[in-house]
């Protein structure tokens, strides 16, 4: 099929009327360039880099990397874990992120060490909590370090 049987089935551009198939062109080229991936990017890097760059406070840092509720891959994961490092340089002792990148580090990334050392900072902020000493020893037989997570 040469160009023109195509632009023979294309009503627009077979108007007799001029701006209709000035129209038609425009229309069709940005359908073609659509399909082609050239008016809208294939990626969304572009919208997400001009969304961290309004981040600024511990509280958004926070709710971004809460709004990746299950990391679908290993980058999602590390952007998660990314973020919440965002939150600790902005406030280094925000427990909540130290348990959340631990978190991320053992469901996610299937990292015991990273898990432990992250539950280690926050009971450092609070040594006798409970759920903390649990957590951590919940991570410590993720690691297989069972003996460690009974003691």
């Amino acid at each position: 099929m040469s160009i023109s049987d195509l632009t023979k089935k294309l009503p627009l551009i077979n108007s007799d009327n001029k701006k209709v198939r000035i129209l038609g062109y425009v229309v069709y080229a940005w359908i073609l360039l659509s399909i082609l991936g050239a008016l809208v990017p294939a990626e969304n890097s572009i919208k997400e880099s001009a969304a961290e760059a309004e981040l600024k406070t511990v509280d958004e840092w926070y709710t971004a990397a809460r709004n990746i509720v299950v990391p679908e891959n290993e980058d999602e994961s590390r952007k998660k874990i990314d973020y919440y490092q965002r939150v600790l340089e902005l406030d280094p002792n925000n427990r909540s992120a130290l348990l959340d990148i631990a978190w991320t580090y053992s469901s996610a990334l299937n990292d015991g060490v990273n898990a432990v050392n992250y539950a280690d900072k926050a009971l450092q902020l609070q040594p006798r909590n409970v759920d903390l000493l649990e957590k951590k020893a919940f991570y410590l037989e993720v690691s297989g370090k069972i003996e460690e997570s009974m003691s």
